[in-house]
């Protein structure tokens, strides 16, 4: 995750950017062989094996199998979807980020922007949705409207970051910050390290 910052003369606009990897396969362990005991045939009876009882054959030994135990998806499907906003090192909680088609600072986005929450731009020119494999991007004023992106440049290396959407919990973790102009090259400026590192059971009001 690498945050940048960009806007005009007179706003100035904070981006979180996220980039969700490919979860791991399962691994499936072989199982262990079963052993089964084979009795052999037997011999043509005397007189004296009549009066003895007929042996019990062994039990077979049951077969011993191993239950994978899957890891855990990290990623969703990549579809846009609405979702709630949690950085606790800047007492962010769920803040609203709603998704559009578009590019990182567009005047589509900027509009959502000044309604006081987040925007987040999906498609060729943006991103993934949230808990893709991609970059998932998510801009927010810092100096108008409701300034929730404010604190951003407080955010130091290890912080987490927490979405939920469509019943699931994504945690990213942040590897990296980076301070940037808006006068820079965007495309450099969207460039990210990071990975969701968890994805479990949320709801918006969690």
């Amino acid at each position: 995750m690498r945050a940048g910052r960009y806007g005009s003369s007179a706003a100035t606009v904070a981006v979180l950017l996220l980039t969700g990897c490919a979860p791991l396969a399962a691994e499936v362990p072989e199982s262990a062989s079963g052993v089964t005991s084979a009795i052999p045939p037997s011999a043509s009876p005397s007189p004296t094996d009549a009066a003895r009882p007929a042996p019990t054959p062994p039990a077979a030994t049951p077969s011993r199998t191993s239950t994978p135990t899957p890891r855990p998806v990290l990623a969703s499907d990549g579809k846009p979807r609405e979702a709630r906003l949690t950085i606790p090192a800047l007492d962010i909680e769920r803040l609203r980020v709603r998704h559009y088609r578009g590019s990182p600072d567009d005047a589509r986005g900027t509009r959502i922007q000044n309604g006081g929450i987040a925007a987040s731009p999906y498609g060729p020119e943006g991103g993934t949705g949230v808990g893709g494999i991609g970059n998932y991007i998510i801009t927010g004023h810092r100096t108008t409207s409701t300034r929730p992106f404010a604190q951003l440049p407080r955010l130091r290396k290890g912080a987490e970051i927490q979405l939920v959407a469509g019943g699931k919990r994504y945690t990213y973790k942040v590897v990296a910050t980076r301070r940037t102009s808006f006068r820079s090259p965007k495309p450099e400026s969207y460039r990210a390290t990071g990975r969701p590192t968890s994805a479990t059971p949320g709801s918006p009001s969690s």
